[in-house]
């Protein structure tokens, strides 16, 4: 995995525990080593049992099928996602929608 993805994938993380320290149970993070996928859920009204995410990214940053770019790509709608979630959390605006 190239440098660039991994930052990318760090700073995915950084932002899911930021925004989780203001709104409990919103986002979920996850890499599945196993099979190279990055998954990020989020809950707009928060983590209910027999819930899907409002919103849901899932990234196969191993599969053949996508190339380098459009793997980042799809990293930096995910950053750019969390970082307006981010900012309306920040100024106590309704969470995005």
């Amino acid at each position: 995995m190239e440098k660039l993805m991994k930052e990318k994938m760090l700073k995915i993380a950084e932002l899911c525990l930021d925004i989780n320290s203001r709104e409990k149970n919103t986002l979920f993070f996850n890499y599945s080593g196993h099979v190279e996928t990055l998954s990020v859920d989020y809950y707009k009204s928060g983590w209910k049992p027999m819930t899907c995410g409002d919103v849901q990214f899932r990234i196969p940053i191993g599969a053949d099928y996508l190339t380098q770019d459009e793997k980042l790509e799809k990293l930096n709608e995910i950053i750019a996602f969390l970082e307006d979630v981010k900012y309306k959390t920040e100024r106590g605006k309704k969470k995005w929608n």
